[in-house]
């Protein structure tokens, strides 16, 4: 047999839901994008959707929640976590309260930028019965926390009105 065809390309490359309650959707154009020039990542004209550089990224914060009957568990986590990931991570205060948004009791991770992929991948490896609230730092608390994070295992419901000042 010869080599595989060349893949078609679907006129519509994303597909539309067309059930009865999405029809609105189906008839939306894709988003207009529109090359900004300080920027090497194009920026959006949507109302549905704003893109964002992800140089704007300071650093990561990563933020793993407990509670009293899982408290044992948490500190087994973090000092496995100083041990095979502390050259990449900062580790912060064991919160045995909950602290500014978080509604749990947690512990945080920082790092940045370049360390995401290996400490986001063991963290989600590893995690256990542990759940653990991923954000980035961009000078946008309240962005960071509500639509650029990341959960692993269960999300939770943030106190968001504690990042209003």
């Amino acid at each position: 047999m010869g080599p595989d065809p060349a893949p078609r390309l679907d006129p519509e490359p994303f597909p539309q839901d067309t059930s009865p309650g999405n029809q609105r959707h189906a008839k939306q154009a894709p988003a207009e994008i529109a090359h900004n020039d300080r920027s090497p990542f194009p920026t959006s004209r949507s109302p549905f959707m704003t893109l964002l550089d992800p140089a704007s990224i300071d650093s990561w914060h990563a933020h793993v929640y407990f509670d009293a009957d899982s408290r044992d568990a948490a500190w087994a986590l973090r000092k496995v976590i100083d041990e095979q990931l502390g050259a990449r991570v900062q580790l912060g205060r064991f919160h045995e309260r909950p602290v500014g948004p978080h509604p749990m009791w947690s512990y945080q991770l920082a790092f940045d930028g370049s360390q995401l992929t290996p400490v986001l991948g063991w963290l989600a490896l590893n995690h256990g019965a542990l759940d653990v609230f991923v954000h980035p730092n961009t000078g946008d608390a309240l962005r960071d926390h509500r639509d650029c994070a990341v959960w692993i295992g269960r999300s939770h419901q943030l106190r968001l009105e504690a990042l209003f000042g």
